[in-house]
């Protein structure tokens, strides 16, 4: 599908047999306290056993965006604020047609993304089935509302977000979204006609239910959590089992909103399989509990939620680098130097041979630590290699393991000359590409009444741009140091 769901990160087993993951989701529907639906969805909860903390409240009152968690007395950290029976998470073995899903699975099995396709198909059921366990739980969600990028023109997304790798992505993932469309979603709901109304066979309405799956869904870390029992391993990466996770819906737990400096601490219990959310750190009474998306830059928040966050207040941000910014880059400023601009060919044909760049590829500068990632890292210090370093570079297989780990902790104002030349250089390529728009962008940004007047997706959008030109604007001062 377009995306993978939100990866829930195993940590070592806590008390009870539990293992912490952490991930959230800013609720997009509409709440008031006398709000039936919402009345109806607590009493849902109520006669399932959530075991809703009566020290907490779900309301707008008290909540950044729509509906939030809300501390009703001072919490301390370790409480549980709720926990979600293993049943009442929406998955495509919880779904009423689970057996049907199953018999016909066998058509997708071999699709990298097999668990979305699934998943998709329950949403699609559930969603418009009127005696569905999780109606209460679905009445919330207006999936009309949602204004995701995938929803714009294309003409939109390129003219307020050209050069910030949002229109690739957003291209990219509608190619995805239609393939499996075509090929699984499809051909299921027409061969199940009977269960299946005729909306279900269109594309905007496929597309609703993706955005709804895409913002609100967790990955499944039960499998993840077999897998490692199984092997012995105590693998804690990130992308460890991103392939047999499974994406569900985790109703209440996604109606938290979310910051990068989260107070809530989700957790699933081993032996129950229980969803259990926990307070992380002591919250005042009329504060907001809230949970983290994780790592994501305002790039991906736009993509994945279908909002952005001021300038400065995402540490995960990070500025795309076109990585054949370098190769010509580097072809600048090495122009009087014949050896080395001989052999930026062979370095590039190795860099492309090892799978670092390819034609389309970028590279990062992130807003943390101002740093590079590895692969930027790599990139630049081989095309500012001499012709002997790099024919030793070759003969050697690489760098060791333990001098590429030292090398990555350097900043940028302590690299070498040669790496700054070029890294400033890609800087200045980069900001040339939009210098057009900086100076609108700078008087729109930096007026709070300019900001507020604009429409959600002109802000957002803004958000995006003008972040990665502050990055390109970082970055080329750390180059001139």
């Amino acid at each position: 599908m377009a995306s993978s769901a939100k990866k829930l990160k195993l940590e070592n087993s806590g008390e009870n047999g539990c293992s912490d993951f952490t991930d959230s989701r800013c609720s997009n529907v509409v709440d008031s306290e006398s709000d039936q639906k919402l009345q109806a969805f607590l009493k849902w909860c109520e006669d399932n056993n959530f075991n809703i903390n009566p020290r907490v409240t779900v309301s707008k009152h008290g909540s950044c965006d729509n509906y939030g968690l809300i501390a009703l007395d001072d919490l301390q950290p370790g409480e549980v604020l709720f926990q979600i029976p293993q049943e009442m998470l929406l998955r495509p073995e919880t779904s009423a047609i689970s057996k049907i899903i199953e018999e016909d699975a066998d058509s997708w099995k071999n699709n990298p993304k097999s668990g979305w396709v699934s998943l998709v198909i329950a949403v699609c059921y559930e969603y418009i089935n009127p005696t569905s366990r999780w109606r209460p739980y679905l009445d919330l969600v207006d999936i009309s509302k949602f204004d995701l990028p995938m929803f714009w023109e294309a003409s939109e997304v390129e003219k307020k977000l050209r050069y910030t790798g949002v229109f690739e992505s957003y291209t990219n993932d509608l190619q995805l979204m239609r393939s499996d469309f075509e090929k699984h979603i499809l051909p299921f709901v027409r061969k199940h006609s009977d269960l299946f109304p005729k909306r279900c066979e269109d594309w905007l309405y496929f597309k609703r239910i993706v955005a709804f799956i895409m913002s609100y869904s967790f990955t499944d870390p039960s499998k993840e959590a077999d897998d490692d029992d199984e092997d012995g391993s105590d693998d804690e990466s990130e992308g460890a089992h991103v392939h047999s996770a499974a994406p569900m819906m985790a109703p209440l737990a996604d109606m938290l909103n979310a910051v990068p400096s989260n107070n809530a601490c989700l957790q699933v219990c081993k032996l129950t399989r229980q969803m259990v959310v926990k307070n992380g750190c002591k919250v005042d009474a009329g504060n907001e509990v809230f949970n983290t998306y994780g790592e994501l830059s305002n790039k991906d928040l736009l993509l994945m939620y279908g909002y952005a966050v001021p300038v400065g207040e995402n540490p995960y941000d990070y500025v795309p680098l076109p990585a054949v910014d370098f190769l010509n880059a580097a072809t600048e400023v090495f122009a009087d130097d014949s050896k080395s601009a001989k052999s930026l060919k062979a370095k590039w044909r190795l860099l492309q041979e090892v799978g670092a760049v390819d034609k389309n590829s970028t590279l990062a500068f992130w807003a943390d630590g101002r740093r590079l990632d590895e692969e930027a890292e790599m990139v630049l210090k081989v095309l500012s290699m001499s012709e002997s370093d790099f024919n030793s570079y070759k003969e050697n297989d690489g760098w060791s393991s333990d001098s590429e780990a030292e090398d990555v902790e350097q900043r940028i104002a302590g690299y070498p000359q040669r790496h700054r030349d070029i890294l400033k250089c890609v800087a200045e390529k980069c900001l040339a590409r939009c210098r057009s728009s900086f100076e609108r962008d700078d008087l729109d940004y930096e007026s709070v009444e300019r900001r507020n007047a604009l429409s959600s997706r002109d802000r957002y959008s803004l958000y995006v741009r003008y972040g990665q030109k502050v990055l390109l604007k970082v970055l080329l001062d750390l180059c001139k140091v």
